[in-house]
């Protein structure tokens, strides 16, 4: 994209300067109507932005703002040989395999805490050194896979991500303290409540007694 816009640009220029002023003040009329029809950071709208400062150089070119980080918690069991999306108001039997695939927006770190009493653990990352994991969106979603016991009820698995690094103890006591009664069957569990830059979900499973 990069390299098209700097060729179109560079075209674009050339024609520019060959042309009277009034000429140039109505093409930056016309690309500035398509930066408000497009929007200046949407979809199409940062291409026509650096565009416009490609022809028409400025000192501070117009930088579109990050998106908030955001954490996503898929929640899938296995049905027939292939996992399918799971239920969070749904009873799963003792014995079923079930996949938690830990996502977020942009890259920063990630950890993935789980609650199926009065005590929260990390479950994620695997090992759990203290320390969230580095995490990358191309590198997809950070898998965590286990069986239901034999323990009826429901347990809370919380996603935490953060554009800095974080230790596990500190975030899991927060999140312990804001952790759902369990007993209520939500079955969406209330937002957890994080420092300012972090994001957080959560899902619930829950294993059907004998």
């Amino acid at each position: 994209m990069a390299t098209l816009i700097g060729r179109l640009a560079g075209g674009i220029r050339g024609a520019v300067a060959r042309q009277p002023l009034r000429w140039k003040v109505g093409a930056s009329l016309i690309i500035l109507l398509m930066l408000a029809v497009f929007g200046r950071c949407g979809v199409g709208g940062a291409a026509v932005r650096d565009l416009l400062w490609a022809v028409f150089p400025y000192e501070t070119p117009i930088d579109c703002p990050q998106p908030g980080l955001a954490a996503s918690l898929r929640f899938e069991v296995l049905d027939g040989g292939r996992y399918v999306a799971g239920w969070q108001d749904q009873a799963y039997a003792p014995g079923t395999q079930v996949r938690l695939s830990a996502s977020a927006s942009r890259p920063g770190w990630i950890a993935v805490f789980g609650i199926n009493g009065e005590q929260a653990r990390a479950v994620y990352p695997p090992g759990g050194d203290g320390a969230a994991a580095a995490f990358e969106p191309a590198a997809g979603a950070a898998p965590i896979v286990f069986t239901l016991g034999e323990t009826p009820g429901a347990a809370v698995y919380t996603v935490v991500v953060s554009p800095v690094p974080f230790r596990l103890d500190a975030i899991r006591d927060l999140v312990q303290e804001q952790a759902p009664d369990l007993s209520a069957g939500l079955s969406l569990p209330p937002p957890v409540a994080l420092p300012d830059g972090m994001a957080a979900t959560s899902v619930r499973v829950v294993t059907a007694g004998g």
